[in-house]
């Protein structure tokens, strides 16, 4: 009797977790609707022949493109070791 107990026990348990994984999707949202946008420009410039000043901004908009969420900037200066 106490086996039978037992075995009752562990199916209850093995659908209880079965029902939770599966339904746990439909209480559960992991994405959110939104549209979000990355946009960028770069900038280069020759200072002579061996140099180059660079610039890139990236922006990104979340909110369905109506807030900016973050935003990067970069300058950077190239030179040329090596003659072409």
């Amino acid at each position: 009797m106490q086996r039978r107990f037992m075995f009752f026990t562990m199916r209850n348990k093995l659908f209880f977790i079965l029902t939770v994984c599966v339904l746990a999707p439909l209480w559960l949202s992991a994405q959110v609707n939104d549209a979000g946008l990355w946009t960028g420009i770069n900038i280069t410039k020759k200072i002579t022949k061996k140099f180059d000043l660079n610039f890139s901004e990236e922006l990104r908009f979340n909110e369905n493109v109506s807030e900016l969420g973050a935003f990067f900037s970069e300058l950077s200066v190239d030179y040329e070791l090596n003659k072409t």
